[in-house]
C-alpha cells in the first residue's frame, strides 16, 4: 500500500502544537471513506467513525477495516485499535413523552425531516429517542458489532432543539446515561484493550520513555 497523503488545503498542513512537549493524540474522522480508515491505521492513530446516518452494518465494516489494517501495519492486535463512534439521542423519563416531544422537531429538521419516519430512521441509525434506560441498553449493545471501543460522542443539539431542552439532554447524559455506559463497557473488557489516550497518559508515557533513555 502506498503511504497515505494527509489532506491539505492549498498546500498547507495544519498541525496542532504540542502541549508540554507532547503532541496531541490524532483522530481521523470518516463517514463513508475507507481510505480514512486506512490512513488512521497506517499511522496508528485513532479512527472516529461518524455513523449517525448509517446502519450498523456499514459501521461494522468501516471499523473492521480499520482494525484489520491497524494490525497489518504492525501497531498491535485488531482489538487494540482506538475507535470512536458517533450517536444521537433525545431523552425523556419515559419513551412515550420522548417520541411525542421530539417528533415535531424531527419531521421538520433539514437533515432529518421529509424522508423516513422517526421510527424508520431510529431503526436504521443510532438515533435513539426514549428513556435513559433505552439509550443505555441500545448503546451498550454496539460493541457486540464493533468490539470494545474507546470513545462515544453524542449529538444532542440537533433538529433545532432550543437551548433549555439541549441542557436537559446533557443532564440526562451526565447524570444517568454516561455513568451507566461506562460501567457496562468495562464489564468483560479484556485487560489488553487500551483506553483512549489522554494528554495526561501521553505525557506520562513520554516522561517514562525519556527516563528509560537516560538510564540506558
Amino acid at each position: 500500500m502506498e503511504r497515505p497523503v494527509p489532506h491539505t488545503a492549498r498546500g498547507l498542513y495544519f498541525i496542532p502544537r504540542p502541549l508540554d512537549g507532547v503532541p496531541p493524540f490524532v483522530w481521523h474522522g470518516s463517514i463513508r471513506s475507507p481510505e480514512i480508515a486506512d490512513q488512521a491505521a497506517f499511522y496508528g492513530d485513532g479512527f472516529f467513525h461518524n455513523n449517525i446516518f448509517w446502519p450498523m452494518e456499514h459501521t461494522k465494516r468501516m471499523v473492521g477495516r480499520y482494525r484489520e489494517r491497524f494490525e497489518h501495519f504492525g501497531h498491535g492486535r485488531p482489538d487494540q485499535a482506538i475507535v470512536g463512534l458517533g450517536g444521537q439521542v433525545f431523552v425523556r423519563r419515559n419513551s412515550q413523552d420522548a417520541m411525542r416531544e421530539f417528533r415535531p422537531y424531527f419531521d421538520h429538521a433539514p437533515v432529518y425531516g421529509y424522508g423516513p419516519s422517526l421510527e424508520d430512521f431510529s431503526a436504521q441509525t443510532p438515533l435513539t429517542v426514549g428513556s435513559p434506560q433505552q439509550v443505555i441498553d441500545r448503546y451498550a449493545r454496539i460493541r457486540e458489532a464493533v468490539g470494545d471501543y474507546q470513545r462515544q460522542l453524542f449529538l444532542v443539539d440537533h433538529a433545532g432543539l432550543p437551548l433549555d431542552v439541549v441542557l436537559e439532554q446533557i443532564e440526562f447524559l451526565g447524570a444517568e446515561i454516561v455513568p451507566a455506559l461506562r460501567k457496562e463497557m468495562a464489564t468483560g473488557r479484556p485487560a489488553h484493550v487500551p483506553d483512549a489516550p489522554t494528554h495526561a497518559s501521553l505525557k506520562a508515557a513520554s516522561l517514562a520513555s525519556a527516563s528509560s533513555t537516560e538510564s540506558d
